[in-house]
């Protein structure tokens, strides 16, 4: 009995581990210029904002 070598997924879209993925480049990736909006709940707001601004360099707008 041969295997099937076509992609498969669950009912509800979810690999079940038999989907082959392409490993892309990073050549191959747009690079990343402008993140419009970033909406999340955090616990400290004082916190979240200082990671944005000081670690990954967004502006506050």
């Amino acid at each position: 009995m041969e295997d099937n070598k076509e992609e498969k997924k669950n009912t509800n879209g979810e690999d079940n581990g038999k989907t082959k993925k392409k490993k892309k480049k990073v050549d191959d990736q747009l690079p990343l210029m402008v993140l419009n909006h970033v909406s999340r709940l955090y616990r400290n707001v004082k916190d979240s904002i200082n990671f944005y601004t000081k670690v990954l360099g967004f502006v506050l707008i």
